[in-house]
């Protein structure tokens, strides 16, 4: 049960994010995305040892977190700096390229990712980029 109660556009972009294997949540920026793409998630959640991964940015890290408490009773660990193991981590952009972080994270089956401010890897060529999504095949 989370505290929080969603807004009209938050249930919108649920039930958009539920029906989709892959999308792209665009709303304009203070409409409430990080609580829609929570809802999303809590929809599908079951407690395994790794389920979700949110890439962030570094600041964004403890803001997931708060709304993690807020929307889904507290499931998530921030990489590097929680000790607990929960099945839904959060990982900075920076993190991801560190070879520590990305091998512990590798090694780990996700089924849902979500990409907060996904324009961090826009640019196939860069570290970040190849670590997100895999090194590209020309």
């Amino acid at each position: 049960m989370t505290s929080m109660t969603p807004f009209p556009v938050q249930e919108e972009s649920r039930d958009f994010l539920v029906a989709r294997t892959t999308a792209l949540l665009a709303n304009e920026c203070r409409t409430g995305k990080t609580g829609s793409a929570l809802l999303a998630l809590n929809k599908f959640y079951r407690p395994v040892t790794s389920w979700a991964l949110i890439v962030t940015t570094s600041s964004g890290r403890a803001v997931w977190r708060r709304a993690m408490k807020d929307w889904l009773d507290d499931h998530a660990e921030i990489v590097g700096v929680d000790k607990a193991h929960k099945p839904i981590k959060i990982v900075s952009w920076d993190q991801i390229r560190q070879p520590k972080i990305y091998a512990a994270l590798i090694g780990q089956s996700f089924d849902v990712a979500i990409l907060d401010e996904d324009h961090r890897a826009k640019n196939p060529e860069t570290k970040t980029a190849q670590a997100v999504y895999g090194k590209f095949n020309r």
